[in-house]
């Protein structure tokens, strides 16, 4: 039993690390698309 939360947890923690991978690379490409748009407005 405890095994199999261990890997649970282990399992819960690496959605959430995915999770906020995503949410970086997400951040990452909005602010290159801001620069570029100010760029050209600029």
């Amino acid at each position: 039993m405890p095994a199999r939360q261990g890997g649970a947890r282990r399992s819960a923690l690496l959605v959430a690390y995915l999770e906020q991978l995503k949410g970086a690379l997400r951040a990452l490409i909005d602010t290159f698309s801001a620069h570029n748009r100010g760029g050209d407005e600029r």
